[in-house]
């Protein structure tokens, strides 16, 4: 009897729950299906629970919720309920992961985007049960890793591009693929030449298992080559005489023509315009967007000046693109102090991307005072100078 005036007042709470949800009254609802649930705590209950929060936005609340509730989901619930409730709701999660992820890589914030992929990887793994889910969580992480060592390396911070690699070896070695990591190996070895620690570097660029691979296959190809030309002779087939010369005729020397340094050029259709270039000071680690401090005036002692580069992508939803990017730093008596080069590219599902580079003339020196220059060339359109005074 007790059981039935139980099971009575669930139903009664969860009708009164569905009545406050029709009119608008979250809190009501939530108030009363809490009630039914510690009358009876009927699986029914819960799942109802988890669509309240996705109704009242709580998204990532409600998948937490639904994470915990898992295993009891799977083995309570019919498979019309399965079907027409609780997938319903993965599918739901999957997408609002799929989105947030997709605006904080468009938007350029690397190291939040690569927080939150490995968020997603590894705490809500069970809602990337679609290939394109977890293809974009990855490339994600991916890229905010292949950024952060490019720009510490075209910086010039080779031990703190030394030091990003160990961490990512030691903190998120299960996020990284099997290429991904031969080409951090690669990159370390060559930023541990740059500090001269060369015997460091040649242990570290020979570990790598690709490089092996390389040099096996080089020496089998040249081996086979030395014995199918010695087959070619000794059967008469191939003379080495009438490769070097002909009957009566001497060869000529050639010499090959100097290479010839070439600008970037501006392509015939424009494939990017400029919102915005932006100058802040920061360390190795590249600060949030948002966190940035923007400004034309420096002292003496700054650490690194970074230049921002905002640009729309013109090639939006029609093709990917790849664009260099150069930018020049030029002392105040006008000589050319550092040239950084990268390439960004951008995908065609990205309007707008956000690319940034820094530089500092000594690690232990300070800046020389006067009014330097900034000069951005992307995909070979010069824009117009940028300036900023060090006092």
């Amino acid at each position: 009897m007790e059981w039935e005036n139980k099971t009575d007042s669930s139903a009664r709470w969860r009708e009164d729950a569905e009545k406050a949800l029709l009119r608008g009254q979250i809190d009501e609802a939530f108030r009363n299906i809490d009630k039914a649930i510690a009358a009876s705590g009927r699986t029914i209950d819960l799942l109802m629970k988890a669509d309240l929060l996705w109704a009242a936005g709580k998204h990532e609340q409600c998948i937490e919720y639904i994470e915990n509730n898992m295993v009891r989901f799977e083995a309570d619930l019919t498979e019309r309920e399965r079907k027409s409730r609780l997938l319903p709701l993965l599918r739901k999660g999957a997408e609002y992961f799929y989105k947030k992820a997709d605006s904080l890589y468009e938007a350029g914030r690397y190291a939040e985007c690569a927080e939150f992929a490995k968020f997603v990887l590894t705490e809500h793994a069970s809602f990337l049960q679609q290939k394109k889910y977890r293809e974009l969580f990855e490339f994600a992480w991916q890229s905010s890793n292949d950024e952060l060592l490019r720009s510490l390396y075209k910086s010039r911070d080779y031990e703190g591009c030394v030091d990003a690699v160990d961490h990512i070896f030691a903190q998120a070695r299960r996020l990284t693929t099997f290429g991904q990591r031969n080409r951090y190996r690669k990159l370390r070895a060559k930023a541990y030449f740059r500090q001269g620690r060369y015997a460091i570097g040649l242990l570290d660029y020979f570990a790598v298992p690709g490089v092996w691979i390389t040099l096996f296959a080089v020496i089998i190809l040249v081996y086979g080559l030395n014995i199918g030309y010695q087959i070619l002779v000794g059967s008469g087939f191939f003379k080495p005489s009438s490769v070097v010369t002909q009957k009566n005729e001497s060869p000529t020397a050639t010499t090959p023509s100097e290479a010839v340094k070439v600008a970037p050029t501006r392509p015939a259709v424009r494939r990017a315009e400029i919102k915005s270039v932006k100058l802040f000071e920061a360390d190795r680690a590249i600060p949030l967007v948002g966190a940035r401090v923007y400004q034309n005036q420096f002292t003496r002692q700054a650490r690194r000046i970074f230049v921002e580069v905002h640009y729309r992508n013109l090639n939006f939803r029609k093709a990917d693109v790849s664009l260099p990017l150069i930018i020049q730093y030029i002392s105040p008596t006008g000589v050319l102090l550092q040239e950084l080069t990268t390439t960004s590219n951008p995908k065609k599902e990205y309007e707008s991307a956000i690319t940034s580079m820094g530089w500092r003339p000594d690690e232990d020196a300070a800046w020389q005072p006067g009014r330097y220059t900034v000069r951005v060339i992307l995909d070979g359109e010069q824009l117009p100078d940028v300036n900023f005074e060090v006092r």
